[in-house]
């Protein structure tokens, strides 16, 4: 019982030798590779500054769209997710949702929430 004791510990090391040598030959960087810019390791710290020539993002202000009369084919669309047929609905709401069937943008974002419930 020992000796088979003693062949799977070192079998269990030879594989857990073979399984690290793997992992560090697979993160040495190829050659001819040059380093990033700014002369770091590549890793990017969370909570670090913004970079100072980065532009920023503009904001939404804006209020959030109302919804306000449906078309036919939303309200129609409206009516196969109310009535669970996820197939048919997802189908029209789709159409709504692109714009196809003239609706606001208020009717657009519910049929887009109502297309990701039906899917």
């Amino acid at each position: 019982m020992r000796l088979s004791f003693a062949r799977l510990c070192l079998l269990a090391s030879v594989l857990m030798v073979m399984l690290f040598a793997g992992t560090a030959d697979a993160q040495k960087k190829p050659k001819g590779t040059k380093p990033p810019k700014g002369g770091g390791s590549g890793s990017i710290e969370l909570d670090e500054p913004a970079q100072p020539g980065a532009a920023a993002k503009p904001v939404d202000n804006s209020p959030p769209p109302v919804a306000g009369q449906m078309t036919e084919l939303a309200a129609q669309a409206k009516r196969l997710f109310d009535g669970e047929k996820w197939q048919e609905a997802a189908l029209a709401l789709y159409r709504v949702y692109k714009g196809e069937t003239g609706d606001d943008e208020g009717n657009k974002q519910l049929a887009q929430c109502h297309l990701a419930i039906c899917l």
